[in-house]
This record gives C-alpha cells, structure tokens and sequence, in this order.
C-alpha cells in the first residue's frame, strides 16, 4: 500500500531567539547541510521562480523516521546521526520554539490521515503525538471525494485559507494506506517598512534578451550588509518585529549571474560577515507559488528504499499489505509587499534624513533568498528570477 506525503508551506511576507542550544544548535548545523543539498538538487528541475522549505521537509521526514526500520530508517537520517531518543528531544525542543517565536505568526501543524484499513501502532501515535504535536485522524479513502474534501479543509484551515484544494480528484485512490502532512505558515513584518509611496515602476532584468516592467519598492536604512568578494556578491539582512527571523537576500554583482553563484550554495549559506551599514535598497514586489517534488531530490541525495518494495515502515503499522511511499509533493508560496510596522517605519524615515547611503543594493536582476530562524535554521529558501515566471 502507498503513503503519500505532501508538504504544505505558505510563506506570507508583508514588507515589512533566543533558548537553549545544545540539540537546536545541532539540528540547525543539520538544516543547514540539508538546504543546501536540497537547493543543489531544486536547481536540476526548477527553471524559473521557486521556493522551498526545507524545514518542513525535515519535519514531515522526522515523522516518517520514526515509523521505519532497518535501512529505511537509516536512509532517512538526513543529516542528523543522533539515536531516536535525542532526535525526538530534538524536534519537541523544534516544535516548542517555533510556537514561541515573538511578534511573528509562524505555525506547523502535522497530521496523518490514514486509511481505516490499517491500525496505526500504538507506540508510534504516542510519539506523532508528543513529539510532533501530529494528529492521527482515519480516512475511508475508498470514498475519494469525501476524504479528499476532508483533507483539503484540514488543509486549508491551517494554512489560513491560503492554500486550497491542495488534493486533486487524482491524488487518492484505494490503494492510498495513508496522508502524511505538514503545513508551515508565516506572517511577519518588517521592522523597518518600506513605504508604498516610494514604491515606482522600474526595469528588472531577467536575461540578456529580455527586460521587465515591476514594483520597485525602495528605502535606505541600517541593515546587516556584506560584501562578498569571493563570491562576488552582494548580503543584506532584513529583520522582521521580533528580532528571530530575518529574511536574506543574496545579489550577484553581476547582472547575470546567479546560475554561477547557485553553484556555490553551500559557500552561500555560511554566516556571512555582516556590519551594520547605511544602504539604500531596492527590491521588486514579487509572488512565488512553486510545487516541488521532493521525492525525486531525496532519492537524489540517496533515499531509495522508502519508495521501493524494500520500504520498512511497520513502526507506523503491523497491518498488511507493508507501507511505502508513493510521492512527497510540497507546495510552497510567498508574497512580499511594502506593508511593515508604523513605529518602526517612523524611526527609519527619521534616520534616512540624517546622512545618505553608505552602499546601494539594487536588485534589479535575478536574486536568491532565504528565510531563517536564529535558532531553528533555514525555514524557506528560493530564487526570483521574473515576475511572470
């Protein structure tokens, strides 16, 4: 029988930690090698805009780990070597901090929805529960209309009405043993707002042939800025209210020349050298909605087991036919406008009257981005390459 997972993370920007390492700082080391084996890999099967979370990946595959044995279960490590007592201690100490992110709207909800053909193990529900905060809900998916309208709502409702009719009419069917999901929502503002009236209509150039017409939203402010020679590239950090996420963006100097620098993605994720400097920036207004497989990216980076008949997945159930998984789909999207807090935005204007940039970040060509926590690492990370595609 199949289990499909499907990974669902809407990252809502509106232009706008600390608690005890130990684990957490490990687990971030950890999502910080999987990003970018993960991007490493996105780059083969993506041409235009994407967006990942590689976060929620983590999470739903943590899930899954805990329901295999044998290889299977060894596959499924992704890089984090820690017996099954400190991975769960792990993610509890993930799952709490996430919760308590200040002054952000940031949520993960995790769920199993499975056929009421099988028996889930009860040792198994006991840790869905604890550590993922997971809920196990049984599905007739002999009904496919009726589950897959149950899903899509569970879907929705945790996305906050921003990603619907996630299944297809095709997504179910009755050889499905079991859903496996996990959403992301974020919602922040920026500290320092960009104002919509500084906000003009300005060229952006995706290729050597091709220019575009889109929002420039602009401001100058004291950001967390590097200058990467070797790289040849420019940082800035943007802080959203809270101070526990920020939101990077990465421009290569040259015009053209983010497939070069994608080819140093773990260079790129290091922690850059910042100084806090004067800069005037630029960057377009922009919306990204990807569908990513992950599963063709895990078997990449060498999971095969889990999808093949070889799969041991009798943790999550003793029942027959045994589990494997038949796809990993996630679907991600993210909008970025000018909107941001008041108090904050008072304070930024004040200062750009006093003394004028110290250095330009002008994105007016393709770009990468991340989106990260202090603590918990990497939560999304994609390109912008053109507004239309």
């Amino acid at each position: 029988m199949k289990i499909y997972v499907c990974l669902l993370s809407l990252f809502l920007i509106i232009l706008q930690v600390h608690a005890k390492c130990g684990l957490l700082c490990e687990f971030a080391i950890a999502n910080k090698k999987f990003t970018a084996d993960v991007y490493e890999h996105a780059i083969n099967q993506q041409e235009g805009n994407f967006l990942i979370c590689p976060l929620s990946v983590q999470i739903i595959m943590g899930l899954v780990r805990f329901g295999a044995r044998g290889n299977t279960a060894s596959e499924l490590t992704l890089h984090i070597n820690k017996s099954n007592e400190e991975i769960g201690n792990m993610f509890i100490q993930l799952t709490d901090n996430l919760r308590n992110s200040s002054k952000v709207i940031l949520t993960s909800a995790n769920s199993i929805f499975l056929s009421n053909k099988y028996v889930i193990n009860k040792d198994y529900n006991k840790v869905a529960n604890i550590v993922f905060k997971a809920t196990v809900n049984n599905v007739d998916f002999t009904k496919p209309k009726v589950a897959i309208d149950y899903i899509n709502a569970w879907v929705e409702e945790n996305t906050h009405n921003k990603i619907k009719n996630v299944l297809s009419k095709n997504s179910v069917s009755v050889d499905t043993a079991a859903l496996l999901i996990n959403t992301m929502y974020f919602h922040g503002n920026w500290i320092y707002q960009f104002d919509p009236h500084s906000t003009h209509k300005s060229k952006f150039y995706v290729n050597k042939h091709r220019t575009v017409d889109v929002d420039m939203m602009a401001t100058d402010e004291y950001y967390n800025y590097y200058d990467d020679k070797k790289l040849n590239a420019q940082f800035i950090e943007f802080p959203f209210e809270g101070g526990d996420i920020t939101m990077t963006i990465i421009l290569p100097k040259e015009r053209f020349g983010l497939f070069n620098l994608e080819t140093q993605i773990f260079d790129i994720l290091a922690v850059p050298q910042y100084q806090r400097e004067k800069v005037e920036v630029f960057i377009p207004k922009f919306q990204v909605e990807s569908e990513i497989n992950i599963k063709s990216i895990l078997q990449a980076m060498g999971v095969k087991s889990a999808f093949n008949r070889n799969a041991d997945f009798s943790e999550i159930s003793d029942s027959q036919p045994p589990l494997i998984i038949d796809n990993i789909v996630q679907k991600t999207f993210l909008e970025i406008n000018e909107k941001g807090a008041t108090a904050a935005a008072s304070t930024a204007v004040v200062m750009t009257t006093l003394s004028l940039p110290w250095h330009t970040f002008h994105a007016n060509h393709p770009f990468l981005y991340y989106l990260k926590h202090k603590i918990n690492g990497i939560i999304f990370i994609g390109r912008y390459i053109s507004p239309d595609v």
